[in-house]
């Protein structure tokens, strides 16, 4: 018996799949290949080895294979005598391996990709083979796709979470150490910063850690349906100058760097207010973030019917069309965002998403590589009945 491993297959069932194929199939040896990088890979096994020509550790290419062939239908999955048939006769493998008997079937994981084969040999013709045995071993090979798939995604979940973690460390390491330098600097009575320039610094950072704890909060909250709005009448107008002007100080960037667009007067809407505020410091951060520091973004606020209209522009390094679909998903980071060394986790835009979502209204993007990218966030001005 194997250790089971977490986040890998669970090898007793695996074991017990290989060996009711085996015993039921009366053949020698029962294996579980995967198909990768143009070759087989004998991964599991149970039965005698040594009573076999060729060895099962290494690598071998597809293509001379039983196993594919059968995968791409040359073969069928069941060949009474290797020796015998014309098919297989003249295949190296039959003779090299000294296998006289074979029944396989493919291993589809649960999204239908192909991993490999169940399969049973043995070194003798075995006349009694039939389809019947071929049908166990298929359905016994879709038992080890599904274990190989569920362990496959608690790895993919595992990995997701390992890179979430990292990414979180780092980037509240940056705002807490700046934080912490403040602090000592005060304690020592030799502070280079007035009180008032101390207590703006300390208040900035700390608005940075808030927004990436409300971030996380929010997405995990409406990805597992408990996240709750607190709507009340609120004036957008009001709720976008102040998003804006709070992102702004935020970034220490200059009073001309966004140029903001709004009604003449109050917009009303049934809305959760600091939601839509987080929603918008979000959209204009990212936009700061991506845009060169000699260029404007443009922020304007209107109404479209019964629909309340964000608009957030910039003219910054743009979106891959291969990146657009994904920029909403937790944790995606883009290329552009890997290549310009901007720090993130990866959660602002799914953060707007989930606002967007939360009030039934809707998040668009529209871009073009190296001109920019225009984020518009549609919200219904009145709570649906």
């Amino acid at each position: 018996m194997h250790d089971q491993v977490h986040g890998s297959p669970d090898q007793d069932v695996i074991d017990r799949a290989m060996r009711v194929a085996r015993e039921f199939c009366g053949l020698e040896l029962a294996y579980v290949s995967e198909f990768r990088d143009g070759s087989q890979h004998i991964r599991h096994h149970i039965g005698d080895v040594s009573r076999f020509a060729a060895s099962l550790d290494g690598p071998i290419p597809l293509e001379a294979t039983h196993c594919l062939r059968m995968v791409d239908g040359r073969l069928p999955g069941v060949i009474p005598d290797l020796a015998a048939d014309e098919r297989t006769a003249v295949m190296p493998i039959t003779s090299d391996a000294g296998v006289g008997a074979y029944v396989g079937a493919p291993i589809r994981l649960p999204d239908g990709r192909l991993y490999g084969t169940l399969c049973c040999i043995d070194p003798t013709a075995r006349r009694e083979l039939s389809e019947r045995h071929r049908e166990l071993v298929q359905l016994l090979a879709g038992v080890i796709g599904d274990e190989i798939g569920r362990a496959a995604g608690t790895r993919a979940v595992e990995e997701a979470q390992n890179a979430f973690l990292a990414a979180v460390s780092h980037d509240l390491r940056t705002p807490l150490k700046a934080i912490e330098f403040l602090a000592e600097d005060l304690a020592d009575g030799h502070a280079r910063r007035s009180p008032e320039e101390v207590g703006r610094v300390v208040g900035d950072e700390v608005r940075t850690v808030l927004g990436m704890v409300d971030d996380v909060l929010l997405v995990s909250g409406q990805r597992s349906g408990s996240a709750v709005l607190q709507r009340a009448a609120t004036d957008l107008t009001e709720v976008v100058r102040d998003a804006v002007r709070s992102s702004v100080l935020a970034a220490g960037a200059g009073g001309d760097r966004v140029r903001v667009e709004l009604p003449d007067g109050p917009l009303g809407a049934e809305v959760d207010g600091p939601r839509v505020a987080q929603a918008v410091r979000n959209l204009v951060d990212n936009a700061l973030k991506y845009s060169p520091v000699d260029s404007v973004v443009l922020v304007r606020l209107g109404r479209d019917g019964t629909t309340a209209v964000v608009d957030v522009e910039d003219r910054g390094i743009g979106v891959a069309p291969e990146d657009v679909d994904r920029l909403v998903e937790r944790f995606y980071r883009g290329a552009g965002a890997v290549q310009m060394g901007v720090d993130g986790i990866g959660l602002g835009l799914a953060t707007v998403q989930s606002i967007a979502e939360a009030h039934e209204g809707v998040l668009s993007v529209s871009s073009e590589p190296g001109e920019g990218a225009a984020f518009r966030l549609r919200l219904p001005l009145a709570q649906p009945a």
